[in-house]
């Protein structure tokens, strides 16, 4: 989330404020916002997982 915040502010005109004018910004910010969040929730459950094995709660 924070990469989808501070693209906007730095490479989405007008820079340095949090303002977005045209569609094609508000299309890249949402996709960027997006794949922010499933990266996140991915690497999320493979620590639950690696946790959860190292433990030995799962076993192969």
């Amino acid at each position: 989330m924070s990469g989808a915040i501070w693209f906007d502010f730095f490479f989405i005109r007008p820079y340095e404020h949090f303002v977005i004018d045209r569609s094609a910004d508000v299309q890249a910010f949402g996709f960027l916002l997006a794949v922010g969040l499933a990266v996140s929730q991915l690497a999320a459950r493979a620590r639950k997982l690696w946790v959860a094995f190292s433990s030995g709660w799962i076993l192969l």
